[in-house]
């Protein structure tokens, strides 16, 4: 999400492998927040780095390459790894005589549908998996001129209450991200017996939306026959909620004594008790999180661009689980057919693995290691930040699994707005009654929207329409601003520039706009950790960061003209639109008071309805606010 009240802290704030695994014990609190897998990751990269360190040739120091989240990745970064393989769409197949290839990136398909039954409930599942996103970095870097890494996606930052998957920076559409969810389309129900996506149609926006798929489905008489049609997503939280949380990712690791079991928990693979109990798998869960066509396809999943983040993902936990104990875990297990159908040897690390014609075929033995040389050479990192921002939406959900997390100042206060359309009979507030009201699902926005409406005695009653904000002109036909001038949606209610460009696609004659900073305002906040706060060298950079951080209020809040341009550019707006909701922007002063907990209490018993949990005691959100710092910062 890049609103308004984005832009601040976002820029300011400027050994060998042990004998035995390096597995402290951690509490369930601490696997569900995510700080357990953050440890674990932290060993396995000093561990993987102490091996590099020794090297003098292959992979060394000066040649490692770190793969890093995509939200830890800067916007450049991500603009750039895009517009590379939108790049490879544009190359030529490698392949000959198969109708459907017409692009180097359609090569990517035709390989995973001639490999499925080899690399799949495998010895090769890993290995394969994890040479196939190096070769795809080789394209492109090589064909395209991409010269960073390819990367991979936390499924577990994305659902069970820390936030979604539809507005996940991968997939919210945004420009740097690798395209939006699908149109939503309605159907009885989803995979593996859970509720459908929220999505099954056509891309709407961003990136690849204009892609098409030419190959599949492998349910076709024939499957590599040329079949162009459009690229569909399904974007699915409940189930990656299910299976790919950080809980479950956590447990693959800690839970798998060897090889054999980490990947039948992978991927719930039902020769074993520890697959069953995996159930859908986090291989499973990461996928069917993405689904549609061609994601949601066993054969040609390969063609859909968040593939190679979920398998990103695998290797990485592969990765952890390597590194923690490497001198015992360079181990191959099962054999090189899928469930071993029909029966196959052991594999053993000189067999052979496929990769042509994109690129040449490679041993296992020479993909088990990523600091190998051979020719992999990369570790994977979980960057740790001191700091992080947010709205206390946000920061409430957060909460809820990571009880360490503290608000330590307010960054900005937004009062939001709701424009809408008078030619659908809506002149005053009650008039929303049976209307369709557009806004984004497990956000300040939709918080916002029950809010308002609640306050005017209209607490259901109304449609709530989930879709996507435009923050410049031209928006897409999916956006807020142009449904409600077509008349798909009655009104909507998020954050700005887009409300202005709603009220501006219509006409200020045409729209009646509501606002009731007393009903609800957004507050965005700064937020750190209980052990950050307690560590004396943290702390020590922390507080003076507060203390710039008030000082910059006071240029957003009498000069923002110095800042105009640079915000505009941030979170691409306009400066005309942006500098006519400047005033609905209330910039710190980072105050935290009585009022602050009234007003996050309130917002608090909504989320817990919508997540079916209990509500927080006041006491526990007085433990959620820290105003030490604060504090400390304006007596220095």
């Amino acid at each position: 999400m890049r609103s308004l009240h984005f832009l601040v802290a976002g820029t300011l704030l400027a050994g060998h492998a042990a004998a035995a695994p390096q597995i402290p014990n951690f509490t369930q609190e601490e696997i569900d927040s995510g700080y357990a897998i953050r440890e674990l990751s932290r060993i396995a990269y000093e561990n993987a780095m102490a091996r590099v360190a020794k090297s003098t040739s292959g992979c060394t120091m000066e040649n490692v390459r770190i793969r890093r989240e995509w939200r830890n990745m800067t916007l450049t970064d991500r603009k750039a790894y895009q517009e590379a393989v939108q790049c490879l769409m544009q190359k030529p197949s490698r392949n000959k005589g198969i109708d459907g290839a017409r692009s180097a990136w359609d090569d990517y398909g035709v390989l995973h549908y001639f490999q499925t039954p080899y690399v799949h409930n495998s010895a090769t599942f890993l290995y394969w998996h994890r040479h196939l996103n190096w070769v795809l970095e080789q394209d492109l870097q090589n064909l395209c001129g991409y010269t960073g890494t390819v990367s991979f996606w936390e499924w577990g930052l994305d659902c069970n209450g820390l936030g979604t998957v539809e507005t996940s920076p991968l997939f919210d559409g945004s420009e740097y991200s690798i395209g939006s969810n699908g149109e939503k389309v309605t159907r009885p129900g989803g995979v593996f017996g859970m509720p459908a996506g929220s999505g099954g149609g056509c891309l709407l926006s961003g990136p690849f939306s204009n892609f098409t798929v030419n190959l599949g489905p492998n349910t076709a008489r024939d499957p590599l026959k040329y079949n162009p049609r459009c690229f569909k997503r399904d974007l699915n939280t409940n189930l990656c909620s299910r299976a790919a949380s950080l809980r479950n990712t956590t447990d693959v690791i800690i839970k798998s004594p060897n090889l054999e079991i980490f990947q039948a928990i992978v991927q719930g693979d039902t020769r074993w008790p520890e697959g069953i109990q995996a159930g859908m798998s986090v291989h499973g869960g990461g996928h069917f999180s993405i689904s549609g066509d061609p994601g949601g396809d066993f054969y040609f999943s390969s063609l859909e661009p968040g593939f190679y983040f979920h398998h990103g993902n695998i290797d990485r936990l592969h990765w952890i689980w390597q590194n923690l104990d490497w001198e015992n875990r360079q181990t191959i297990s099962g054999t090189n057919t899928m469930f071993n159908r029909p029966p196959t040897p052991e594999a053993v690390p000189s067999d052979i693995m496929g990769f042509e014609p994109i690129n040449r075929n490679v041993t296992i033995g020479q993909t088990i290691d990523t600091v190998g040389g051979t020719p992999l050479c990369y570790v994977l990192r979980d960057t740790s930040t001191d700091l992080a921002a947010h709205a206390v939406t946000q920061g409430l959900k957060n909460y809820v699994q990571n009880r360490n997390i503290r608000l330590i100042g307010i960054i900005v206060e937004v009062t939001y707005r709701l424009v809408a359309n008078k030619a659908a009979g809506i002149a005053k507030l009650t008039d929303l009654r049976g209307k369709r009201i557009g806004t984004i699902p497990g956000t300040s926005a939709e918080v916002f929207v029950h809010r308002l409406l609640a306050n005017a005695g209209l607490s259901d009653g109304y449609t709530t329409v989930y879709g996507t904000y435009c923050m410049r002109e031209p928006c897409g036909s999916n956006t807020f601003p142009v449904q409600l001038r077509s008349r798909s949606i009655d009104a909507f209610g998020v954050w700005e520039t887009s409300v202005e460009l709603g009220i501006r696609a219509l006409g200020v004659n045409n729209v009646a706009v509501f606002k009731n900073a007393t009903a609800y305002r957004s507050v965005y906040g700064l937020y750190t950790t209980q052990e950050k706060l307690r560590n004396p060298q943290t702390r020590q950079k922390i507080v003076p960061y507060v203390r710039a951080l008030n000082q910059t209020y006071e240029v957003y809040r009498n000069t923002p003209e110095k800042v105009y341009d640079w915000v505009g550019r941030t979170v691409q707006a306009d400066v005309p639109v942006l500098q006519s909701v400047w005033e609905d922007h209330v910039w710190g002063p980072g105050r935290l008071d009585k009022d602050l907990i009234d007003l996050i209490q309130h917002e608090d018993e909504y989320l817990a309805r919508v997540d079916r949990r209990r509500a927080f005691t006041r006491a526990e959100l007085e433990a959620f606010v820290d105003t030490s710092v604060y504090e400390e910062a304006m007596r220095g």
